[in-house]
């Protein structure tokens, strides 16, 4: 078995980069823009979308719990307009 897996090359190449002196190293996934997001819709209530497209997004799992079961946190409180946005769609 290989060390960082089979068909796994980047990793290899990055390795090798910092092993020869290398100091700073950026990667980037790059995909098409005709490849589309994973989401998952609720009941109609809530569709969940993944941030990026890729057959990661595929394992993503959504559980809801009642309230009293769980801490709410606000990421994100929305703008009117892009409530207005929600509303006509």
């Amino acid at each position: 078995m290989k060390r960082f897996g089979e068909h796994r090359f980047l990793s290899y190449a990055v390795d090798q980069f910092f092993a020869n002196g290398g100091s700073s190293c950026y990667v980037m996934r790059v995909a098409s823009f005709e490849q589309i997001s994973a989401f998952a819709d609720i009941e109609d209530t809530l569709k969940v979308t993944a941030m990026s497209s890729g057959t990661w997004g595929n394992t993503i799992k959504v559980q809801i719990r009642k309230a009293y079961q769980t801490k709410t946190y606000v990421t994100h409180q929305a703008t009117e307009d892009e409530v207005k946005k929600i509303n006509t769609q």
